[in-house]
């Protein structure tokens, strides 16, 4: 996602708990913070991406990152959270002045590279459109309503490809045994094991997703309703984007 936002003209400055990560990606052009209140004191966008809420939470508050932001400034989290814990992060970010936008993606590494992530939107939906220069470059963005229905439709979605890999899985082991066909050293079950256990805290479905599966009685019923300099943080990745417009451009951090 960094190396899109570089390669459509942006600045990008990034921030990373893992410093190699960041450090890799100046190679293409990137600047490294080494702090998160570093990387974002100017920044008018931060795009935050992490494992999980708490960790999302630590690098806000906790490490003061969102302290360190002005007043204006608007933070977008392409994190996978629970829906709760986005609208929660949104009214503590509304109480410093600061906008929110809960922006989970689909599309793995793949998409992330070639720019064709899926971008569902949770927030306002002019803030949300006046940022349409950041997200081009990432993908094709759906604003699918409020605070938390970001992570809301993101949910759905995991649920499907969850859903999906079963049914197949179960059809082919059907068909193996219909057949009487040799089981290839057990790797279907395995597979089945690590994509479809029912155990929220299993490895494929729990792990980082845990957090999302746990809260998923919570969101029963709910509906979904020119360049810039910009920050992203993202396990935390922080993006600085601009053009070389100077009244064009935005601080990032």
């Amino acid at each position: 996602m960094v190396r899109r936002l570089l390669k459509a003209g942006h600045h990008v400055t990034v921030w990373n708990r893992d410093p190699a990560k960041a450090k890799a990606l100046q190679a293409d052009g990137a600047t490294c913070a080494q702090t998160p209140t570093q990387a974002v004191a100017t920044a008018e966008v931060v795009i935050t991406m992490l494992t999980d809420g708490a960790a999302v939470g630590s690098v806000l508050f906790d490490q003061a990152a969102a302290g360190a932001m002005q007043r204006g400034a608007c933070v977008i989290d392409c994190s996978s959270i629970a829906p709760d814990i986005a609208r929660a992060h949104a009214q503590r970010l509304a109480e410093m002045g600061i906008d929110h936008i809960d922006c989970p993606v689909s599309g793995g590494t793949i998409g992330a590279t070639e720019g064709s992530l899926a971008l569902m939107a949770g927030g306002n939906g002019q803030r949300i459109n006046s940022l349409a220069d950041v997200f081009a470059p990432l993908g094709r963005l759906t604003h699918v309503g409020p605070h938390g229905a970001g992570q809301v439709c993101k949910l759905a979605n995991q649920q499907i490809v969850a859903i999906t890999i079963g049914a197949v899985a179960v059809g082919v082991e059907r068909d193996r045994r219909d057949h009487k066909l040799p089981n290839p050293v057990g790797v279907l079950d395995r597979q089945v094991q690590r994509h479809c256990s029912a155990d929220a805290e299993s490895e494929h479905v729990g792990g980082r997703h845990t957090e999302v599966v746990k809260h998923a009685d919570d969101v029963r019923g709910e509906i979904f309703g020119p360049q810039r300099t910009v920050d992203v943080i993202g396990s935390a990745v922080t993006l600085k984007v601009g053009g070389d417009d100077p009244a064009a451009r935005r601080q990032a951090g």
